[in-house]
């Protein structure tokens, strides 16, 4: 009879372990999405300002490339911190300790944060200048792919609350 109260007691504290990781992910996966969201919305704002230059017959002129580059710079900024703010809750997030999946994945998460963080501030420096230099987003895919992966090992097995979905959902490319 202890035997069988010892296993009932394993087995529900590993029910209670596995219904806590998934209330975890669930609550990493909407920071998650709020910071995408702070990404796209700049990534747009940026798109919004290049087009009218590549959408002017003869080329544009020297105001409008002036006003698109203060208007990239403005977005950089404004996306900077954004993002801060809606990071916020990804770095304060209270993970258990034996989740290492979990916390591996919001690490690698914050590495692709990071990786847009320095794009923003990279932006903002070069559409300053008259002939900014060409960015590249490799950073930013590489950290996007690999926060993926590392999201998609923490769901474990049987994953609540659409949490699987949801990953699929943001780390579609």
């Amino acid at each position: 009879m202890l035997v069988g109260a010892g296993l009932v007691l394993v087995v529900a504290l590993l029910v209670a372990a596995w219904f806590w990781h998934n209330l975890q992910m669930r609550s990493l996966l909407r920071d998650v999405r709020a910071t995408e969201l702070v990404m796209v919305t700049e990534r747009d704002a940026v798109a919004d300002a290049i087009a009218p230059l590549n959408a002017t017959t003869g080329g544009p002129t020297d105001q409008q490339r002036a006003d698109a580059r203060q208007a990239i710079v403005a977005a950089s900024e404004r996306g900077l911190a954004d993002l801060i703010a809606a990071t916020g809750p990804l770095e304060d997030a209270s993970i258990a300790p034996w989740d290492r999946s979990l916390a591996l994945a919001r690490d690698r998460y914050l590495d692709h944060v990071a990786a847009w963080n320095r794009m923003f501030k990279d932006e903002a420096r070069e559409y300053r200048k008259d002939n900014p230099a060409a960015l590249s987003g490799a950073t930013i895919t590489g950290t996007f792919l690999y926060a993926g992966q590392r999201m998609r090992a923490a769901l474990g097995p049987a994953p609540l609350f659409g949490n699987a979905s949801e990953v699929d959902e943001i780390f579609t490319e």
